[in-house]
C-alpha cells in the first residue's frame, strides 16, 4: 500500500470513530453534521447539506451490470484507495427513446451520516452502453464522450474516489465489536435524461441532482459491496 493511501485509510478510520462519538453526544440534532475524512481533530466536524431528494418519480427500467463485481461478488481492491483506485468499467442495457444524454451518481453507507459521494458523471453520450475502467480524474471525460463532464466527490475531489472503509474492530472471539456493519454497499445509479446538464467541475451530487430533477426518462442501478482488509483485534474484550 502507498503512503498516500495509508493515510487516507487511517484518516477514514479516524473520522468514523469521531462521527460515531458526534452521533452519541449531538441528541435531537437534524443529522446533517458530519465528518470529513481530510481533515483531523478539531477541524474534522464539518457540516454538510441536507440530502437532496428528486421528487421526480420514474422507473428503474435500465439494466446496469459490471464485469467486475456483482451482488455475490465484492467490489475488487483494486478499485478501492487501498490499491489503484481507479474506476472500474459498468455497462447497461438500452435507454428510453428521446435519452439526450446520461448521468452517473456513485454513493455509498461508507461512513454515518448522508450517503458518501465517490463519483458523479453527467453528459455521457445516449447512445454509449457503459464506461471503461480506469476514467482519468479530469472534470473533462473524452474517453466517456465529448460532452462528458466530472464533479466533485465528497473527498473535495474531481473524478472517481473509491471505496475506503474504515478497518472492522473485532472483539477478542474474533465478531464485530462495534455494532457497525462492517461491510458496506456502494451505490452506481444511471439515469437516462430528456436534456443536456449544464453544471461545472465543482458541482456537487446535490447539484447535479436538482439540475436532473424533473428530466428522468429512466434509471438502474448497481449495488456492490466492500469490507476494509484492515481488522483490528480488541484484546480487552
Amino acid at each position: 500500500m502507498s503512503h498516500i493511501h495509508s493515510v487516507k485509510v487511517a484518516l477514514v478510520a479516524t473520522a468514523l470513530l469521531a462521527a460515531l462519538a458526534v452521533g452519541c453526544s449531538t441528541g435531537g440534532d437534524t443529522g446533517t453534521e458530519s465528518v470529513h475524512p481530510g481533515e483531523v481533530g478539531a477541524a474534522a466536524d464539518v457540516v454538510l447539506p441536507e440530502e437532496y431528494v428528486l421528487a421526480q418519480h420514474f422507473e428503474l427500467s435500465i439494466n446496469v451490470t459490471s464485469s467486475k463485481f456483482n451482488t455475490k461478488r465484492r467490489i475488487p481492491r483494486k478499485y478501492s484507495c487501498t490499491e489503484e483506485d481507479v474506476s472500474p468499467p459498468i455497462t447497461w442495457s438500452e435507454v428510453p427513446e428521446g435519452t439526450v444524454s446520461l448521468a452517473l451518481v456513485v454513493d455509498s453507507d461508507q461512513i454515518p451520516g448522508i450517503p458518501w459521494v465517490h463519483w458523479i458523471v453527467w453528459g455521457i453520450p445516449p447512445d454509449a452502453r457503459g464506461l471503461p475502467e480506469a476514467v482519468p480524474n479530469t472534470p473533462e471525460a473524452p474517453s466517456i464522450g465529448p460532452k462528458a463532464r466530472q464533479g466533485t466527490n465528497t473527498d473535495k475531489e474531481v473524478g472517481w474516489s473509491g471505496p475506503c472503509p474504515g478497518p472492522v474492530r473485532l472483539d477478542f472471539h474474533g465478531a464485530d465489536a462495534t455494532g457497525v456493519k462492517p461491510v458496506k454497499t456502494y451505490s452506481f445509479k444511471l439515469y437516462a435524461l430528456d436534456t443536456d446538464i449544464e453544471l461545472g467541475t465543482e458541482a456537487t451530487k446535490q447539484d447535479l441532482l436538482r439540475a436532473m430533477d424533473g428530466h428522468i426518462l429512466s434509471g438502474g442501478e448497481l449495488l456492490g459491496e466492500h469490507v476494509s482488509k484492515e481488522r483490528i483485534r480488541d484484546g480487552n474484550s
